[in-house]
């Protein structure tokens, strides 16, 4: 007599009730009608030493988790549970129950939800959908509020852009708003980003807008703004009899800017 081989029990979830016909392996002959001493396994081909689907040793109080299918913007709540072998059943197979649907960014669970669901469904959910929502809203608040991101992209549009340049001229009104853009960012040093410029005029610096005026006209004029004096007659040119105006404005008579200098003691007279 040669016994038969021995077949390695297919071991039950952990989720099962006592008693085998809470769930059903492929060799359980429970299932298929036969008496099974409890403490035994009958399996084909052979004999297990223990009845695995005596289950009383394992937790009674744990229930399957949900199945929770996302698809778009909605997420698809699904219990799962075992169909036994019975008269009207001849296999035993795994089924699963809708329970509803809930929104991918859900911040609560739904009223309707909440009462269908046990608690550590609840828990599976808010873990599963809820945590991640928030998570995600959460990345969305920083990044909204981010502003190095769009420092690396103006960065990286601006070298294209100064690449391009190189044979496309742009005018320089088009970065008047990149430059006062760029003077309102602030920094973690409460450096400036960019050179600190000289402190305007006053409006009322007649002296120096009169040297800007003067510095600008001498320019015009060597650049041929006037043309050139004719041979004979110079004196009788528009450009001679201005040009004596400003000498005696500058130095010429009592009304003069010399004479305003030397009265308020920034210029010295003459002696003699």
């Amino acid at each position: 007599f040669r016994p038969m081989p021995r077949v390695r029990p297919t071991i039950a979830p952990t989720w099962v009730q006592p008693g085998c016909t809470s769930w059903s392996g492929p060799s359980c002959l429970r299932c298929a009608g036969l008496p099974v001493p409890r403490g035994q396994a009958y399996l084909s081909p052979g004999v297990g030493e223990r009845c695995l689907y005596d289950t009383t040793h394992l937790s009674t109080n744990e229930s399957p988790p949900i199945r929770i299918h996302l698809r778009g913007r909605r997420a698809y709540l699904f219990r799962r549970r075992w169909v036994p072998a019975g008269p009207d059943v001849p296999h035993a197979h795994p089924a699963e129950d809708y329970l509803g649907a809930i929104d991918a960014d859900a911040e609560t669970i739904p009223p309707e939800l909440l009462s269908l669901l046990t608690t550590a469904e609840q828990a599976q959910l808010r873990e599963k959908v809820l945590l991640p929502a928030t998570q995600a809203r959460a990345a969305a608040a920083k990044r909204e509020q981010d502003p190095m991101w769009r420092i690396a992209e103006a960065s990286r549009l601006l070298t294209e852009a100064a690449h391009c340049s190189q044979s496309a001229l742009v005018p320089g009104s088009s970065l008047t708003s990149v430059r006062h853009a760029l003077d309102n960012i602030r920094l973690i040093d409460h450096m400036p980003t960019r050179p600190v410029a000289p402190p305007p005029r006053p409006a009322d610096d007649k002296l120096a807008e009169a040297l800007v005026a003067i510095k600008a006209a001498a320019e015009a004029v060597r650049n041929g703004a006037y043309g050139k004096a004719p041979v004979e007659g110079a004196r009788s040119t528009r450009a001679y009899r201005l040009w004596s105006e400003l000498y005696r404005a500058v130095e010429g008579d009592e009304r003069s800017l010399l004479r305003a200098l030397q009265e308020k003691g920034f210029v010295k007279w003459r002696k003699g």
